[in-house]
């Protein structure tokens, strides 16, 4: 490749770089959680993850790991130092802080991979109890904002399927300590109500900093501001777009049944209280409709959930009807049940949009459990760039190997660059 080349492609990816790192009317929320952080952690990265990148608020969830993981805690009087420090720096630089308790845990699983012994004489909720009150304390002095979301959690938790935090039934994982997808929105949806009236500029910048919670781990967009994260759900709600849209089997306002369907809960991985089934029975009589009614134009992947057993149809006819007219898939239940399988990208103007699941000519029982949109309007911000990079493939780490934001955009612009030497050669 020459130089002339080179200087073009440079040239490029540099364009590239500031049409992407600059968007247009759009705050910008960025996850900057790491899993397995403690608020030493947090201390160590504070210049180079957040205090560099100058943002107008910080909503900041740590504790887990201080509080329960038995490899990383920390005293509860150092704990609270942490904070205060924390707190001290950050307004000190004029950075709003909004505040979050941490949820409880499920005992029983955590229990699994954690001595007894280590959590005497309080026990695992007893000590996230204690950080809570230190939590409350420090946002109480500080005038910080506060998100108590030990309550969202509490007495929504445990063994079953509604669970807010992952258990076996819910997540097919003895987790016990990260919310489900549900979990993670009702915590942005309480984080919202708390800063709607703070995002006033359209370049207001808001830095989620935390552990694994704020990371998203093991749900779509993990690592990042997108998907089913509480970053991503939150950036859905500032951009006053629904980035993530769900349609449940047991939604009577979205969904229209043809023929008997059962509900049933026997199989694990499903979404919501429930899933239909047709009983293997009145083959070509039978369909679910679920109805999207998008709530904005455009282009969206579109996601299905069924539960997976041997006994299940490996030739499910699903009809989606888009802008472009009516697509028709096959789908097999037999396998990839309990997770959100893609169907295929299509565009959708606002009120439209079906999936129907049929059992015509199916060679088996076939469930129907719920449908996911999700809007490819954030590809076109920063945190879009860094999942398309995920997508790729490409080096996205940032300082200390996170993800991080700007870090992408650079090095999607290398990409760039090697896409136009691959040309030229």
């Amino acid at each position: 490749m020459n130089n002339n080349i080179k200087i073009i492609a440079k040239v490029f990816a540099l364009l590239l770089v500031i049409i992407c790192a600059v968007p247009i009317d759009a705050a910008e929320v960025i996850n900057q959680g790491v899993p397995g952080d403690n608020s030493n952690d947090l201390l160590s990265r504070l210049n180079q993850d957040l205090l560099f990148l100058d943002p107008d608020q910080v909503i900041m969830m740590i504790g887990t790991n201080d509080m329960l993981n038995s490899q990383n805690a920390v005293s509860l009087e150092q704990y609270e130092a942490n904070l205060r420090s924390l707190a001290d720096q950050m307004t000190a630089s004029g950075i709003e802080i909004v505040m979050m308790t941490m949820p409880p845990c499920i005992e029983e699983l955590l229990l699994t991979r954690h001595p007894a012994s280590f959590y005497e004489p309080y026990g695992p909720n007893g000590k996230v109890d204690l950080a809570n009150q230190i939590i409350t304390q420090v946002a109480s002095d500080y005038s910080i904002k506060l998100v108590d979301t030990f309550s969202i959690f509490d007495g929504n938790i445990g063994l079953d399927s509604d669970s807010l935090i992952r258990n076996p039934v819910n997540s097919g994982t003895s987790d016990g300590v990260h919310p489900t997808p549900i979990g993670y929105q009702l915590i942005a949806d309480a984080i919202y109500n708390i800063i709607a009236e703070d995002v006033v500029s359209p370049t207001h910048k808001i830095i989620c900093f935390g552990d694994s919670i704020t990371y998203g781990y093991d749900v779509l967009g993990a690592g990042t501001a997108t998907g089913e994260t509480y970053p991503g759900q939150l950036y859905y709600k500032v951009m006053e777009f629904p980035g993530v849209l769900y349609v449940d089997s047991e939604n009577n306002d979205q969904v229209v049944l043809v023929g008997s369907w059962a509900a049933s809960s026997a199989s694990e991985g499903y979404y919501g209280q429930n899933y239909l089934h047709d009983g293997n029975t009145g083959k070509g009589s039978k369909s679910v409709q679920f109805n999207l009614n998008v709530p904005c134009s455009g282009d969206y992947e579109v996601y299905m959930r069924w539960t997976s057993n041997t006994n299940r149809a490996s030739n499910v006819p699903i009809m989606v009807t888009h802008n472009g007219g009516q697509t028709n898939l096959t789908v097999d239940q037999r396998s990839d049940g309990g997770c959100w399988n893609l169907l295929d990208t299509f565009s959708f103007s606002e009120g439209t949009g079906t999936v129907v699941v049929s059992n015509a000519g199916t060679n088996g029982y076939v469930v129907t459990d719920a449908v996911m949109l999700l809007n490819l309007v954030y590809l076109e911000t920063c945190n879009g760039i860094l999942a398309a990079g995920q997508r790729m493939s490409a080096d996205i780490s940032g300082p200390g190997g996170q993800p991080d934001c700007y870090v992408n955009i650079y090095d999607l612009a290398e990409i760039a660059v090697q896409w136009l030497t691959s040309l030229s050669n």
